[in-house]
């Protein structure tokens, strides 16, 4: 894979008291996040706790109910004057929205383009390329994530793991200051994902601003500069992995964010994860299926299990949902 010059250019994001309803259900909670330029922020939560959700409201295709975020200083989909925010007009959305890169879980590739055509159909509508250095510029873009030999592959043509690597050149096209991803190796087959996860890691080395929604607690620990835990629609626990993902000596490893006297269990795959508070008297477990979370409950509680019976502890872990136990008083 070729090397990557860095941009002259990052975005910082801040995220500010943003909420989100669907209909009845609030799916974003008074969000607070502020991302340093230039960094790379991994979200994680299980599912349905509004990780892809905040993400698509940094480039507004999610609309906000409430709060604002800015990149840069500059409001997304609003101008402000005086105290009160106006949405901008669909036009000048698309405008500022070209400096933000996003890569889809489901690689989002027109079928009837080439790979080199799929990277160069935003850059000519948006006349930041000329058709004569069209394909020789998106082959550069697809060298660097490893494609160079794909350059006029059909999406047809390629395996899953291509396909996305195809998606991120494409996001790299426009030179954003901020990529975001989500969920970018949910889609895949178990042995593509390590190629994607090396392509986003060689990326760190751009200096641009990542945001990453991903189940992958082993990516996180590794590239992650900022880790951000949601669940319910709220932001449980923040800060560098260092912090986040301290090690605990349990027979089954687990890890537990305080909040007041609320825990926060965070199961990762073979349970492992990353601190246990044991004065909290509230513990909530998330994690993805089959991560060990009811095992978990055992080794923390042995027979003092309270307020859910097993089986519906098994429903939830299979639903890949929080749980919530309360211990018994010491």
């Amino acid at each position: 894979m070729s090397e990557v010059s860095a941009p002259v250019r990052a975005g910082r994001i801040q995220i500010q008291g943003v909420g989100k309803r669907f209909g009845s259900q609030q799916v974003l909670k008074d969000i607070d996040l502020s991302i340093e330029p230039g960094k790379v922020t991994v979200i994680l939560g299980p599912s349905g706790s509004g990780k892809s959700t905040l993400l698509r409201t940094i480039n507004h295709l999610e609309k906000i109910d409430s709060g604002y975020i800015t990149i840069d200083g500059d409001y997304v989909g609003y101008r402000r004057k005086g105290d009160l925010l106006y949405e901008l007009k669909e036009r000048e959305i698309l405008k500022r929205r070209i400096e933000v890169g996003f890569v889809f879980q489901n690689f989002n590739l027109f079928p009837h383009l080439t790979a080199w055509e799929n990277i160069a159909e935003a850059p000519l509508a948006h006349k930041r390329w000329s058709k004569a250095e069209a394909q020789a510029r998106a082959g550069e873009l697809l060298a660097r994530v490893g494609l160079a030999d794909k350059v006029d592959a059909y999406p047809r043509q390629l395996s899953g793991g291509q396909q996305q690597r195809v998606a991120i050149a494409r996001a790299l096209a426009l030179d954003p200051k901020v990529l975001l991803f989500d969920e970018p190796t949910s889609a895949l087959d178990p042995e593509l994902v390590g190629e994607v996860l090396d392509v986003i890691k060689g990326l760190t080395q751009l200096g641009v601003t990542l945001v990453v929604v991903t189940h992958e607690i082993g990516f996180a620990r590794e590239v992650a500069d900022h880790v951000v835990f949601l669940c319910d629609g709220q932001l449980i626990e923040q800060g560098p992995p260092e912090q986040v993902f301290h090690l605990a000596h349990f027979e089954l490893t687990l890890g537990v964010a305080r909040i007041a006297t609320v825990g926060l269990a965070f199961v990762a795959d073979r349970g492992e994860a990353v601190r246990v508070d044991g004065q909290a008297e509230q513990l909530v477990l998330v994690g993805t299926q089959g991560a060990g979370q009811l095992q978990a409950l055992h080794v923390l509680f042995g027979q003092r299990i309270v307020g859910c019976a097993d089986a519906e502890l098994h429903r939830h872990v299979q639903a890949r949902r929080c749980l919530t136990t309360t211990r018994h008083p010491h």
